[in-house]
């Protein structure tokens, strides 16, 4: 805190202060705003990162990305393994383009890295990508993810369930998870306050992401 507020610092054991001229850059893919009215991130160091906030969509907002992303991922990994040029058929950029990618470009890289290692050719197609699972043991790619929702419920549990599977996707944040639903925050917050919808935990280490 000190050094953002004054450019100083002093070393341990030093007995004098030593000025510094930085450019801090920060990351994260959790709300921070939504963290400091939890009381879960400190509000005087987010006023003072807070400067220039620029938001990058994960990959399942811009599917049009998609494509020249995973052909960028595959020139880089031909190059690093001396490997020749590594295409997508139409096939292939389709489930590419159709996958929700929740690990978003670190797990794109990891399965056409895989794809390309067993197949051993080019075009990649949608049967080299079918077997490629997403990390932490989600369903296969080529496979619509399912909600696990029961055709027995009731329209008030089925929405209650729908949200709470919105609020999962969004590690629990408010703000991203009513944009998505198309209603406002204190409908939403309202509704968790009822306790009519379960609302998972944002991890507390969080913000060091």
């Amino acid at each position: 805190m000190k050094v953002l507020e004054t450019k100083q610092f002093r070393r341990l054991g030093d007995v004098r202060d030593r000025t510094v001229d930085i450019r801090l850059i920060s990351a994260t893919h959790r709300d921070l705003k939504e963290l400091v009215r939890q009381q879960r991130f400190r509000e005087d160091l987010y006023f003072r990162i807070n400067i220039i906030p620029i938001r990058i969509p994960p990959l399942r907002e811009r599917p049009e990305d998609v494509p020249k992303l995973a052909n960028d991922i595959l020139r880089r990994i031909a190059a690093e393994r001396g490997w020749g040029e590594i295409n997508l058929d139409d096939g292939a950029i389709s489930v590419l383009v159709s996958y929700s990618w929740p690990g978003n470009i670190r797990e794109m890289r990891n399965i056409l890295e895989r794809a390309a290692q067993i197949a051993q050719r080019s075009p990649l197609t949608a049967r080299d990508l079918e077997s490629q699972t997403a990390d932490k043991g989600s369903k296969d790619l080529t496979r619509p993810r399912q909600s696990g929702l029961s055709t027995n419920l009731t329209m008030r549990q089925m929405e209650a369930r729908y949200i709470e599977l919105v609020l999962a996707e969004e590690d629990g944040s408010i703000e991203r998870a009513a944009k998505r639903l198309g209603i406002s925050r204190s409908s939403l917050y309202s509704k968790v306050k009822m306790k009519e919808i379960a609302r998972p935990l944002v991890q507390s280490d969080a913000a060091a992401d």
